[in-house]
């Protein structure tokens, strides 16, 4: 994504922009006042070290807000068994398998189970998911059938 000059184009009322102001970038919503073409504001309201608010006509460029990252999948499911729809990280490191989705349990809470009599769990692998075990739990995405 570019920057687009401020003297060149304006964004659409109501749109989450990036600005440039004074050589600083700044997350802001796009308003006009609509009394005039010379007197539209930004808000949340940004002050500089003057205190007068940042008005459209201060900003040098613009731009829209880009695409949020996507998430990142945990575990590589092209090698997980169909059966499992939903996998976890025990403490012990190994990557168990579930039919159903399973809740922190056991002994002192320190791993995971299910509660359901028709579910069905199993190691399914050694995991190479790094952080809290008690993080790793993870449905298989949506549209994925192997």
């Amino acid at each position: 994504m570019n920057w687009i000059s401020a003297e060149d184009k304006w964004p659409k009322y109501g749109e989450t922009i990036l600005i440039v102001v004074n050589g600083v970038v700044q997350n802001i919503t796009y308003f006009r006042d609509g009394s005039d073409d010379t007197a539209d504001w930004c808000e949340p309201f940004f002050f500089d070290d003057k205190e007068y608010a940042v008005w459209w006509k201060d900003v040098t460029h613009w731009m829209p807000l880009p695409a949020p990252p996507t998430a990142q999948a945990k575990y590589d499911w092209s090698k997980i068994p169909s059966w499992v729809e939903w996998i976890a990280t025990s403490p012990d490191y190994k990557a168990w398998g579930f039919t159903h989705k399973p809740e922190i349990c056991g002994d002192n809470n320190q791993d995971w189970g299910l509660r359901q009599e028709d579910s069905w769990s199993d190691v399914v692998a050694v995991s190479k998911f790094k952080g809290s075990w008690k993080d790793s739990l993870e449905q298989r995405p949506k549209g994925d059938t192997p």
